[in-house]
C-alpha cells in the first residue's frame, strides 16, 4: 500500500491533469475508477481472509512465487523463503510477515545500496 505521502502526491498530480468535457470519457474513467477500488477491495479482503483462515499458511509458504507490490516493490517477483518467527510478527493473526528473495533490476539494487536497505 502506498504512504499518505505518496497518496497526496498522487492526489495532487491527479488535480493538476486538464479535465475533459467529454461526457463518454469521463463517463468511461469514472466505471474504471470504481472498478479499481473494487478490485483492490477485493484482493485485500481475499488476503487478509487467506493469511486468518488456519489452513492459510500452506496456501502461503516457502516456495510460493508471489508478487510484490508496496512502497519499495511495485510489481517485483519474489519467492517467499520462510516466515519471520518474531513475538511481534506472530502477535496478528491478520499480518503475517515473511523473508523473501526479491528479483529487482540494477536501478533497484542501486537505489537501495544508496539507502542502505
Amino acid at each position: 500500500m502506498p504512504s499518505c505521502r505518496a497518496l497526496l502526491q498522487l492526489e495532487r498530480l491527479i488535480q493538476s491533469l486538464p479535465k475533459s468535457t467529454n461526457p463518454n470519457v469521463t463517463d468511461a474513467l469514472g466505471h474504471y475508477y470504481e472498478v479499481a477500488a473494487e478490485l483492490v477491495h477485493l484482493n485485500n479482503w481475499m488476503l487478509s481472509s487467506l493469511l486468518a483462515a488456519s489452513q492459510g499458511s500452506k496456501h502461503i509458504s516457502a516456495g510460493r512465487v508471489v508478487i510484490l507490490r508496496d512502497a519499495r516493490y511495485e510489481t517485483n517477483v519474489a519467492i517467499i523463503l520462510r516466515p519471520v518467527t518474531t513475538m511481534a510478527a506472530s502477535s496478528d493473526a491478520s499480518s503475517k510477515s515473511f523473508i523473501v528473495l526479491t528479483l529487482v533490476d540494477a536501478e533497484e539494487a542501486a537505489a537501495a545500496d544508496a539507502k542502505g536497505t
